[in-house]
Formats: structure tokens, C-alpha cells, sequence
């Protein structure tokens, strides 16, 4: 049964995943945490995923399922957050799983901890990334520099936000990149807040699917332009905060 107030409100957009899209539903569905609802958003899938998600819409009523014309990632992220009813949001990416127990930690330590933001590790292949260990940190200058040197700082997947954050701030995925969308998102979002804590565990599972908008190289160029974008924002948050941290 469809919650009527979710705690939680989980992202996916879709297009064209189905040799994945059921292992990413089933892994969201069998969370050991149950007050969310899942919001599929299909981008004009033009294999099987559309039907994929409908049919898990008639089984479980926390999914909720929005068929679109392609527009991209981006748009169907932003759809996906005015359309969220849940306190916190969180992405999956439809061709990636969640550990059982993800949001249930997640979710206790942004609680207990009553941060803005949570990180957790998540596992490509045979190789893992954890978020910094919980700590002091003099700034949010300082913590965007730690996610960034431990390479979780440019993923949307691995946290969870607080959704009257992202509303009340007008956060959104920029239309019409080919790269750092992601970045970008969270470098909106860190300029906002005051605190965010870790969750020293992997707790998601990235796969390496080459068709996969989500999951394309980037250009030299392209990496360039982040590391710009990241280096001028820290500076800008060092600045926020008096100087601290550098």
C-alpha cells in the first residue's frame, strides 16, 4: 500500500535499461527500510522498459511511473523532484542496485546526526570508494574538497537531500549537457547548506553499462571544465565561510 506521507522518495529515470531495470526495482523494492515511494520516470524508452515499469506499478503501490518523450537525464531527475512527496529524495540510476539495507542507514544517520546531506560508498567492479570517516570539519568548503579527493563528490547516487532544500532553492539537473550535470547539481545544493555527514559503507552498486547515458567518458575538455568548476566553488564556499579550512 502506497504511503500516504513517504519519508522517502526514490528517482529513476529510465531509458531504454531493460536488460537491468528489474534487478534496479527489485533492489529498491526489497529495501529493509518501507515508508517510500519509487517514482520511474520513463525518458521514451523504445525497448521494453516502459512495459517493465507498469508492470511493477500494478504489483506495488509505492511505484509510481511517468511515461515522457525523451528530453535526457536531467529533465527526467527534475520531473522526478517536483513529483516527490517524501521529506528526503534520493537517485538510482536504472541500470545500478542498493544494498537491503541503504536507506535505512542513510536515513538514521541524517536523523541522528540532523545534517542537510549523507554520503555513502558505493562499489564498481572489484574496486570500492568510501565518503571522508565522520569528523570535525571546519567547513563546507572542506567537505566539498574531501568528497572531491575521495572521488564521491560528482555522484548523485551514493546521498540522500532534503527535498525542501532542493524546492525552496529551486536545485535543479542543468538541461542539455553531455557531461557533469551531476556535479553541477550538488555544487547547487552544498552552496546552500551548513552540514553533511558520511556513512562509511558501501551501500550501492554502480554498474559499467556503455549504452547508458549516465555512463559516458568524458572529454579531455570536458574534464577540464570540472576541475574549474570544482576548484572555483571551493573557493567561493572558503569564502562564504571566512576563510576557513584553507
Amino acid at each position: 500500500m502506497m504511503p500516504k506521507n513517504p519519508i522517502l522518495s526514490v528517482i529513476v529515470p529510465v531509458y531504454n535499461t531493460e536488460k537491468y531495470l528489474s534487478i534496479c526495482i527489485n533492489s529498491i523494492l526489497n529495501q529493509t527500510f518501507k515508508n517510500f515511494e519509487c517514482i520511474l520516470i520513463d525518458d521514451g524508452s523504445t525497448d521494453t522498459s516502459p512495459a517493465i515499469c507498469n508492470e511493477y506499478a500494478q504489483k506495488d503501490s509505492r511505484i509510481i511511473v511517468i511515461h515522457k518523450e525523451n528530453a535526457g537525464v536531467s529533465a527526467a531527475r527534475n520531473d522526478g523532484i517536483q513529483t516527490a512527496q517524501g521529506k528526503y529524495i534520493a537517485f538510482v540510476d536504472s541500470d545500478d542496485s542498493t544494498m537491503p539495507d541503504m536507506y535505512q542507514l542513510l536515513l538514521s544517520k541524517i536523523e541522528n546526526d540532523k545534517t542537510d546531506i549523507v554520503c555513502c560508498g558505493y562499489r564498481h567492479q572489484d574496486v570500492v570508494f568510501l565518503p571522508p570517516d565522520n569528523g570535525f570539519y571546519q567547513s563546507i568548503a572542506e567537505i566539498v574538497y574531501k568528497l572531491e579527493k575521495n572521488e564521491v563528490l560528482g555522484l548523485i547516487w551514493n546521498k540522500l537531500y532534503k527535498s525542501e532544500i532542493l524546492k525552496n532553492n529551486q536545485i535543479q539537473f542543468p538541461k542539455g549537457y553531455q557531461f557533469g550535470e551531476d556535479i553541477f547539481f550538488n555544487l547547487q545544493y552544498f552552496a546552500v547548506i551548513h552540514s553533511a555527514c558520511f556513512v562509511h559503507e558501501v551501500l550501492y552498486v554502480y554498474c559499467e553499462n556503455s549504452k547508458s547515458l549516465t555512463k559516458k567518458r568524458p572529454s579531455l575538455e570536458q574534464s577540464l571544465a570540472r576541475f574549474r568548476n570544482v576548484s572555483s566553488q571551493i573557493i567561493k564556499l572558503q569564502e562564504k565561510d571566512n576563510g576557513r579550512f584553507i
